[in-house]
């Protein structure tokens, strides 16, 4: 039914990690916690600056790979789900020099 405003669902993202705050050569690990996600789900991990995020899915590390990611590093996971329903959760991980 094209007509049923109910059809979209909401999806939420939580972003938890075990450090956030780090030095240069740590690591923090980062999970996302999903709500309102219809069938099965992707996740995109990105970071706004030159940093690794290892792994996949629902959980990834974070580790800074120079000095020049010192300070805020904000680490962003966008989230779809099987009906193309979208949410980004949001996290700052404090990098130490």
């Amino acid at each position: 039914n094209t007509n049923d405003n109910n059809s979209t669902s909401t999806v939420k993202v939580s972003l938890i990690t075990d450090k956030t705050s780090i030095r240069l050569g740590q690591e923090s690990v980062i999970t996302a916690y999903v709500e309102g996600a219809q069938g099965s789900v992707t996740y995109q991990w990105e970071v706004n600056k030159i940093s690794n995020i290892l792994g996949s899915g629902n959980t990834v590390t974070f580790s800074p790979c120079c000095s020049c990611v010192a300070g805020e590093n904000m680490v962003k996971c966008t989230v779809t789900d099987a009906k193309s329903n979208r949410g980004i959760g949001q996290i700052t991980i404090l990098v130490n020099p």
